[in-house]
C-alpha cells in the first residue's frame, strides 16, 4: 500500500472531480509502483495531523509512505464529542478518528468557517497567542516522531515540503530539503502568485518520487532548482 499525507495540494484541490480521483500524484505513483494508494491528505491538514495518523495506522514493512509537509503553523485541536458544526464550508469540517474528534486550524480559517467559536479561537491563535518559534519546535517534534516510527517499521518512505519551506531535517529521505516541491515543479517567476498543481504537474511529481525511491542516479543537485520561501497563508 502507498500511504500519502498532505494538504490541499496533494488532495488535488481545484482539479475536476474525475482528475482529483484519478490523476493526483499519489494515484499516479501507486500505478507506477503497481500497488494500491491510500491518499490521506485533506484540505487544511496540518503536519500535526500527519504525525498523529502515522502513529496510529497499521503501516507495515511492505508499505511505502510519502509525506508532503504543509506550513509549520497549522495545527489541529481536539473538540468535544457533541460538537457538530453545520459543515457548510471546508473550514467547518470536523474529522473523527477512532472516536476522537479533531478540527483543523490554519490562518485563513477565520474567513472560511461559519462556526463563531472556531473563528474566535483561530483569530486568537494567529494574533495575540501566535508564537512562530513554538510552531517550529512542534513541527520538529512531528517530523522526528514520523522518522522514528517509519524507520522502526522498516518501510520505504520519503518526505518533501509542498509549498512552504520548513526547518531542514537532516535525513537522506528528504526531497528538496532546501526548498519546495511547488517551486521545483512550477518554477514560479518572481512576484507570481501560487496556484494548485495541474494534472500534468502531479504526474511530474509522481515521476520525481518514483525516481528517488528507485534510482541511485537521483540526487538533490540534479533536481533542486530553487531555494525559495513561498509561505502564503491563504491556501488550504
Amino acid at each position: 500500500m502507498l500511504y500519502a499525507f498532505g494538504d490541499s495540494f496533494t488532495y488535488g484541490f481545484s482539479l475536476p472531480e474525475e482528475e482529483r480521483i484519478n490523476c493526483t500524484w499519489p494515484i499516479v505513483l501507486a500505478s507506477k509502483l503497481g500497488i494500491k494508494a491510500n491518499n490521506l491528505s485533506l484540505p487544511g491538514a496540518s503536519n500535526w495531523r500527519t504525525a498523529r495518523k502515522i502513529q496510529s495506522l497499521n503501516i507495515d514493512r511492505e508499505d511505502i509512505v510519502i509525506i508532503s509537509w504543509s506550513s509549520v503553523d497549522r495545527f489541529e485541536f481536539g473538540v468535544n464529542a457533541d460538537h457538530n458544526p453545520s459543515a457548510t464550508s471546508i473550514g467547518d469540517i470536523v474529522e473523527t478518528d477512532d472516536g476522537v474528534k479533531t478540527k483543523r486550524f490554519f490562518r485563513s480559517l477565520t474567513g472560511r468557517t461559519s462556526d463563531e467559536h472556531a473563528r474566535q479561537f483561530n483569530s486568537l491563535a494567529y494574533s495575540k497567542f501566535y508564537n512562530l518559534q513554538w510552531f517550529i519546535e512542534m513541527h520538529k517534534v512531528a517530523v522526528d516522531s514520523c522518522i522514528y516510527k517509519l524507520n522502526s517499521i522498516g518501510c520505504r518512505w520519503l518526505m518533501f515540503n509542498a509549498w512552504t519551506t520548513n526547518p531542514k531535517i537532516d535525513t537522506p529521505n528528504y526531497i528538496f530539503p532546501n526548498s519546495t516541491m511547488y517551486d521545483n515543479i512550477v518554477q514560479r517567476r518572481e512576484g507570481e502568485l501560487m496556484r494548485y498543481w495541474t494534472k500534468e504537474e502531479h504526474a511530474h511529481i509522481a515521476k520525481i518520487i518514483y525516481d528517488k525511491l528507485y534510482s541511485d542516479q537521483t540526487n538533490q543537485d540534479q533536481y533542486e532548482i530553487y531555494n525559495a520561501n513561498t509561505n502564503l497563508d491563504w491556501y488550504y
